[in-house]
This record gives C-alpha cells, sequence and structure tokens, in this order.
C-alpha cells in the first residue's frame, strides 16, 4: 500500500484520512487436471518470466522503484513437489510485481515429468496487467507433452473496514 503525505499535530486536526493506493499488481496460480485424466502429475516449480519486482520507495515523486525484469519463483519445491488434482487448488505463494504493460505473461513450470517453457496466459478483461488487481492464473494440466491449458482471473482483495489511531 501506497499513501500521500499528510501533516498536522494535536493543535492542527487533520481532517482528512490517508488514501491508500496498491500500485503493483499481484500473480497468484491455481493447478487443476480434468477429473478423467489418471496420469499423476506433481508440480515441483512455477516461474513467473520477467517479473519487476518492488526494491524502494521514492517518497519525493511517491512512486515505487522497481528492480530490473527477472524470472520470480512461485513455487520451488523439488523436493516436495504438489500434486495437482482434480479440484483447482493454489500453487506456491503470491508474488507482486510492477504491472506488465501487456495482457500477456508467461510461466516456466517444471514438474516431476518433465518440463513446460514460455507458458502464456491471457488476461481478457483488461488490455493489460493494472495496479490494485489481483490476478488468478488457472494452469490445467491436459497430460502429455507441452499440453497446460491457461485462464486468467481477476480475483478481488479484501477491503477492510476503515481504522484510526490517536496520538497525544
Amino acid at each position: 500500500l501506497f499513501a500521500g503525505e499528510i501533516s498536522g499535530n494535536k493543535f492542527n486536526e487533520i481532517n482528512s484520512p490517508l488514501q491508500f493506493r496498491h500500485p503493483l499488481t499481484q500473480v497468484r496460480v491455481k493447478v487443476i487436471k480434468p477429473a478423467l485424466l489418471t496420469e499423476q502429475i506433481e508440480v515441483k516449480k512455477i516461474t513467473l518470466k520477467n517479473g519487476r519486482l518492488p526494491v524502494g520507495i521514492d517518497l519525493v515523486n511517491e512512486k515505487v522503484i522497481y528492480g530490473p525484469a527477472v524470472d520470480v519463483d512461485i513455487l520451488n519445491s523439488p523436493s516436495s513437489p504438489q500434486e495437482v488434482t482434480p479440484t483447482s487448488e493454489y500453487s506456491g505463494v503470491p508474488v507482486m510485481v510492477e504491472p506488465y504493460a501487456t495482457n500477456k505473461i508467461y510461466f516456466d513450470v517444471e514438474t516431476t515429468s518433465m518440463p513446460y517453457t514460455d507458458v502464456e496466459a491471457t488476461i481478457n478483461d483488461d488490455p493489460n496487467f493494472l495496479s490494485g488487481k489481483a490476478y488468478v492464473i488457472t494452469l490445467t494440466f491436459r497430460g502429455g507433452f507441452n499440453d497446460i491449458e491457461t485462464a486468467a482471473s481477476i480475483a478481488s482483495w479484501e477491503v477492510g473496514q476503515p481504522g484510526g489511531g490517536g496520538l497525544d
């Protein structure tokens, strides 16, 4: 979360609350396989390609400073892979990155049986990835070589109740 500057003191009450905004995009991944697919699939690693992670904040210009584009691990568990089932389940951890200037992102996925490279996921609801939004990418494993189907959806971030506190 990021908020602009406000100032005041106990003699000069602040009448406007902090206005927070989300400058980042959240990417989460779910995995699933069709119920009729009997092949056992276990995911060892899921990597988001070319993500720019936040590395600092420029308070003067109210901007997030991003590092260079890197591959970001969402799941990295080679010794205890995640079994893919017919029930859609989250995989790994959500990542917060600079919004992509396109509506496509790419993943590398490694299972216990084979690697999948440059798996494309496209969002259709927005022209590009937007700040303040959480996107859930579902990877559907169909079995066989290079057969992952992707789908993207927007997930709401929970909005909490307003709060406050006093300083005397």
